[in-house]
Formats: C-alpha cells, structure tokens, sequence
C-alpha cells in the first residue's frame, strides 16, 4: 500500500497526542528520536520567533521537522485550541488531504500536540523532505494551472507565492500551506488569492485566462491586493515614526 493510501491513526506517548501514517512502534520511534536528537541538520529553513523549521536526516530518513512557535504563543490562539486542533496537527490532515485530491504534496509522517488543562502548549509536525527547486519564471504556467485546479475543487492554498512551490520531474509540488475551504464569498476569495499570487509572481499573470483575468471580480480583487500593500507600507512608516529612538 503507497503512504498515499494509508489511513492515520492516533495514540499518546510520552504526554504528547500523535497522529501518523506510521504504525505504532515506528510512530513513538520517530517521536523518541526528535526529542532525544540522534540526527543530524541538513538544513535549517527558519529559525525565529515565529516558526522553526528544518531538514533532518534520521537514519535513511529524510524530512521536515516545524514548529509552528507564534501559534502557541498567541494568547487568542491558544485559546481557541480548547476547541480544535492545533496548528500542526491541522497541517498533518491537510498535507493528506491534498494528496487525497490528487495534488502533490510531501507525505505527512507525524504530527504531535501536548495540552495542558485543554490548551495546547507546545505542537510540532514532521513530514517527508521532498526534492526540488523553488518555482521559477518558467514554470509560472504550471504553477498557476495547479492553483487554478485547486480552486476548482473548492480549496484555496493560502499564501501562494514562488517560493511554496517546487518544481521536479514529478511537477508541481504544495509546500507549506493551509488548505481553507471559504463558505462566505468563495468564487471571490480565489479571485483574491491569484491577485495576490500575481503580485508576488509576476509571470503568473499572463497564465490566468482571458476571461477571468478582465472580469470585474479579479480587477477588484487586484485593486484591493494594492491597497491592502499600500495601507501595510503606510502602518509600517507610522510604527517606525512612533518608535522611541
């Protein structure tokens, strides 16, 4: 059976509530591993404040440990885990879900959150390193025909930009999203996200059919994408202004 077929399943180990595509004994494996650190870091992709994430290579195996740290930082965020999952357990289903629509994605492989007195105070979501190269100017066409399929199927990526698409021979490839699927105003919120994704990749623009490209919703879209950049310049220069030198 292919990892794209294989259901998940949930357990506890060590305080922590897992989900994995991983039996058992091979799932708190893993976990063990992360928290002991017998790998080595191929790579660190981010490291602040906000998110950690980075290539590990444990034994044969290659992939991508993130943690999600804003999150679990964020008083109204954590708040509201009382009642859903945490971050990294939402990327763990979404990861599958896109490669159950029949999307590339890379093969979630363990995701783990730790509550306490029902809030999440720490979380974390490992899945497997996919080779490639970031989306280029040459492969905007495919790039945008991917986005473009998603929408159809009624999802939207969130933060589409270049750099959270690989290219390789298998084709394109989502990496670091959410999935959201709009209930209010859908048709419009997917004329938002290729706004912003023409934007911020600018060859992707010759890609968007004629016909939605000069329709009214998307040349709203694209006026309210440039005043939402304007109005996040001017609040920048007001901050710094008032910042105690």
């Amino acid at each position: 059976m292919s990892q794209k077929d294989r259901s998940q399943q949930s357990l506890t180990h060590r305080g922590y509530r897992l989900r994995s595509i991983l039996d058992e004994a091979t799932a708190k494996k893993l976990f063990d591993d992360i928290v002991e650190k017998p790998y080595s870091v191929q790579k660190i992709f981010k490291d602040n404040q906000s998110t950690y994430s980075a290539h590990l290579q444990i034994g044969d195996e290659h992939l991508v440990h993130k943690i999600p740290r804003a999150r679990l930082k964020r008083t109204w965020e954590k708040l509201i885990t009382v009642i859903r999952d945490s971050e990294s357990i939402r990327t763990f289903d979404n990861l599958q879900l896109m490669r159950q629509l029949g999307f590339n994605a890379p093969t979630p492989l363990l995701a783990g959150e730790k509550r306490r007195k029902g809030f999440v105070v720490d979380s974390f979501c490992c899945y497997r390193f996919e080779e490639g190269e970031e989306a280029g100017p040459n492969d905007a066409k495919q790039v945008t025909n991917e986005l473009l399929k998603l929408h159809q199927k009624g999802y939207l990526r969130t933060d589409a930009k270049a750099a959270n698409f690989l290219i390789s021979d298998e084709g394109v490839t989502f990496i670091d999203f959410r999935l959201k699927k709009p209930v209010l105003f859908p048709e419009f919120k997917k004329n938002l996200e290729l706004a912003r994704l023409a934007r911020v990749y600018t060859e992707c623009m010759a890609h968007i059919p004629e016909a939605l490209r000069t329709s009214g919703p998307f040349k709203l879209a694209t006026w309210l994408e440039r005043k939402n950049i304007e109005f996040q310049a001017t609040r920048r220069r007001v901050k710094r202004a008032l910042k105690p030198s």
